[in-house]
């Protein structure tokens, strides 16, 4: 996981916050800073105040490099400046708190611009067109989002698990159960990063965002649901999970295309209404200055449009110039999700609507069979299902409960009746304190006072139940499939949150800050140490002396002042020297990035630059 400006400012010492904050002219304090940072970069005077390599650098990183971090060697290869440019460029953002040196785990020292930086550079790079005053004339026609399949998918690997093959993949025959129970149009994710490899492409999807969510977990040669992210996530109120739903998304696309940063950000301004993948693609090339490629527009939809429609994040409608494409409507900051009641039918049907608490949701799962839905989601009651909802503790009264929490109202009397029915067949109930009740109609309680000498009868079909004998009497009674009820147990699933989400320290673990103020002279090490008189102003030099000058110029990548016969002084960078046929050749690149080759004797007058006196 990559930093954000916060975790990389909390991550230097008080000294470096305030050498930035002196830059910056504003409290020291980390929150402080950060904000200073960000409204600099929103408000546009970073831009107007930054030197012309810094700016430079600060445009690659936001429209070209995006989401990823970077070597330093890498910066000076695709940069439009000369290596030592380059790293006084890099130093002036790091001074700045836009530029951090990161230590990453097997990845060593990398460079890294937070994505908010990024963003709030964009915001005042680019100029958006203003909203118009009504964006939205109709809402959005469909409500079954992303955690849809992340739920059922969860819910049915929640109690045994899934074990997976010698290869680490979901078996051909579950996945095919799995792929019928998910209902996600596989053909828009085929060429899309869950369609490359082996597997289904719609478990592939589910099991990458569980995973980020650390919900599932691979043990060994199995998947298994972790109990406490699961219990988080289903208690988030529907505002909270939409959003980390939606930012985990753009993790997962940029993970797959980090040079779309831009893009994406462009997208999210865009899509605020109907528009075509082309326009939007065309818009963000002309921004960046880019060339449109042939497939670009096809990649985009592809890669990042048709899994969107997938999980409910964007709508797709037929336009005059091909598919148009907008953001659900209920995915804006600030808008509210509807919120509605259920519905429980007389013939044991359960309608959900769309965005239902997700505590009731599982309860429901527990004791009903999903059976799909596209705005309104149907759960239907039978015997094996509210059987099985017993078998895991809840009793016929707390599924009555859970369907008048989904209801709001009372629950139809054949619905009652057929749970009560089915909830307490052939059920024994163990209640703490201890004592073990048989129900009235029941059979096996003669039995157990027999088998059970120490079982101390109460009245009929109810039994004292010494501790020593607890284990025992449970583990026969769930051999006999009868596993009793414990009512007061509370289960994993309502438990109140206990501890903090891992989110923060899984971040902080990432990666080490560097926590230095950089100086500028430490952009090219040794500089001080090379002659004065090489720095101090342009002069001829004896051929020897000019050769050991050019040697260490190439080296360190210095840039140079020349003059070449009595043509006025060229800026050149040289990148390498060497001798041929008698004679050495530089070659290197002119202020304008173009290829120059020249032997010695075309150096009529040279200097070396200093890089951190050129309009700093």
């Amino acid at each position: 996981m990559k930093l954000s400006l916060s975790a990389c400012v909390k991550g230097l010492s008080k000294e470096v916050c305030k050498q930035m904050a002196d830059i910056y002219r504003c409290d020291a304090d980390p929150d402080s800073l950060i904000d200073t940072i960000l409204q600099n970069l929103k408000s546009g005077e970073f831009i107007q105040r930054a030197h012309p390599w810094e700016l430079t650098l600060m445009q690659f990183l936001s429209f070209h490099w995006g989401d990823r971090v970077i070597p330093e060697e890498r910066l000076s290869e695709l940069l439009p400046l000369s290596p030592s440019c380059c790293r006084v460029a890099i130093v002036l953002l790091r001074r700045k708190g836009l530029l951090f040196r990161l230590r990453q785990h097997r990845l060593g020292w990398m460079y890294w611009c937070p994505r908010d930086v990024r963003r709030s550079f964009l915001q005042s790079r680019v100029q958006l067109p203003p909203l118009p005053e009504e964006r939205r004339v109709e809402a959005s026609q469909r409500f079954r989002g992303l955690w849809d399949p992340l739920f059922h998918f969860a819910v049915l690997l929640e109690d045994e698990g899934l074990n997976l093959t010698r290869e680490g993949t979901v078996p051909r025959r579950e996945e095919r159960k799995l792929d019928a129970e998910l209902e996600l149009e596989e053909k828009w994710l085929t060429h899309s990063q869950w369609g490359e490899g082996v597997g289904s492409p719609a478990i592939r999807l589910v099991s990458d965002f569980l995973q980020a969510l650390d919900i599932l977990k691979k043990e060994g040669r199995q998947w298994k649901i972790q109990r406490e992210p699961f219990r988080r996530w289903l208690q988030k109120p529907w505002p909270d999970r939409i959003a980390e739903l939606f930012r985990l998304t753009e993790e997962l696309l940029l993970k797959d295309r980090p040079a779309w940063d831009g893009l994406w950000w462009w997208m999210e301004r865009h899509l605020t209404d109907w528009v075509s993948a082309k326009e939007i693609c065309l818009g963000w090339l002309s921004e960046i200055g880019g060339v449109p490629r042939p497939g670009f527009v096809k990649e985009v939809v592809e890669r990042w449009l048709h899994p969107l429609a997938v999980m409910g994040w964007v709508e797709a409608r037929a336009g005059t110039e091909g598919e148009q494409w907008r953001w659900t409507s209920w995915i804006q900051p600030g808008d509210e999700v509807p919120v509605m009641n259920g519905y429980v039918k007389p013939d044991l049907e359960v309608l959900l609507p769309p965005f239902p608490p997700l505590t009731h949701r599982f309860l429901l799962a527990q004791f009903a069979d999903y059976m799909g839905g596209e705005t309104l989601l149907s759960y239907v009651l039978n015997p094996k299902s509210v059987r099985r909802g017993a078998e895991r503790g809840l009793s016929a009264e707390r599924m009555l409960d859970t369907l008048r929490e989904i209801s709001g109202g009372p629950v139809p009397d054949p619905v009652t009746e057929n749970i009560r029915l089915w909830a307490k067949e052939n059920r024994p109930l163990l209640r703490k304190g201890w004592v073990l009740q048989f129900p009235v109609d029941g059979s096996g309680k003669e039995e157990m006072g027999e088998v059970h000498s120490g079982l101390e009868p109460l009245s009929e079909g109810v039994f004292f139940l010494p501790e020593a004998l607890v284990s025992s009497v449970r583990k026969q009674l769930a051999e006999e499939g009868r596993p009793p009820l414990e009512l007061e147990e509370i289960h994993w699933w309502s438990s109140l949150p206990d501890t903090p989400s891992p989110e923060k320290a899984k971040e902080l673990e990432a990666a080490t800050v560097e926590s230095r103020f950089p100086s500028l002279e430490e952009a090219i090490p040794g500089f001080n140490k090379l002659p004065k008189v090489w720095i101090s102003g342009l002069r001829s030099y004896h051929p020897g002396t000019l050769r050991n000058l050019l040697r260490q110029a190439t080296d360190m990548k210095l840039d140079l002042l020349i003059r070449s016969g009595e043509n006025p002084p060229v800026r050149f960078t040289p990148l390498k020297m060497f001798q041929k046929e008698g004679y050495w050749h530089v070659t290197g690149r002119d202020g304008d990035g173009c290829s120059r080759r020249y032997t010695l004797e075309d150096f009529r007058e040279v200097q070396i630059l200093t890089p951190w006196q050129e309009g700093l």
